[in-house]
């Protein structure tokens, strides 16, 4: 499973001392999965060296920088980190589960004012992929770029928020828990109706728009 921290206060914090700098930080996670406490084998991985992304808000708005390579070995974000301070942050770590390592799948994934990211996979995902998609708006089908679960989750997500919110700098923080809530139910009865029962599904998500953040566990 991916690892990944979600940062939202009322002051700026700079990445480096959210990202890298604690003893227990993302990046000593990434590299050193055994240093997370109740490690268990079936639902942790002791290493996350799928790439990588980071989002955050600034004055445009919402950012995000993702690559394929190893959050450890990566320049750009060490010196990126360095730089840029901001109130709200999403930082991700992947361990692939099956999908295709590239850019498109490397979260926090980002349409318009919003960011999302996931820890976890959907059991079975390829039974009810088709069922999911068949759910979206045509403006959020399009918007599709990777192969992964995730982004079908948050693609799921946006389908359920009003396209006019959508267009704000912020989202109704009840918009956002509705939409979420709403994912999550659709997700349980595709489960139910693929008769998907062994295995397990995590629906760990993050939701944000800058201002409000929406944690599901």
């Amino acid at each position: 499973m991916c690892r990944w921290l979600v940062y939202c206060g009322t002051q700026p914090i700079l990445l480096k001392d959210l990202i890298f700098a604690p003893q227990n930080s993302l990046i000593h996670q990434s590299f050193n999965g055994g240093f997370h406490p109740g490690l268990s084998g079936k639902n942790n991985m002791g290493l996350n060296a799928d790439g990588f992304g980071v989002g955050w808000y600034g004055c445009s708005g919402a950012a995000i920088f993702r690559s394929v390579s190893a959050a450890w070995n990566n320049r750009n974000l060490r010196e990126l980190c360095g730089s840029v301070e901001s109130r709200c942050v999403f930082a991700h770590v992947r361990a692939a589960s099956g999908s295709v390592i590239s850019e498109e799948n490397c979260h926090p994934f980002r349409y318009g004012p919003l960011l999302f990211q996931h820890n976890g996979h959907i059991e079975g995902f390829k039974r009810i992929k088709r069922r999911i998609f068949a759910e979206l708006r045509d403006d959020v089908y399009d918007w599709v770029e990777g192969t992964t679960d995730s982004e079908a989750c948050f693609a799921l997500v946006l389908t359920l928020i009003d396209p006019a919110h959508l267009k704000q700098q912020f989202v109704p923080a009840e918009a956002l828990r509705s939409a979420m809530l709403g994912a999550i139910a659709l997700l349980r009865t595709f489960l139910h109706e693929a008769e998907i029962t062994k295995g397990y599904s995590t629906f760990n998500f993050a939701l944000t728009d800058g201002r409000t953040v929406i944690v599901t566990r």
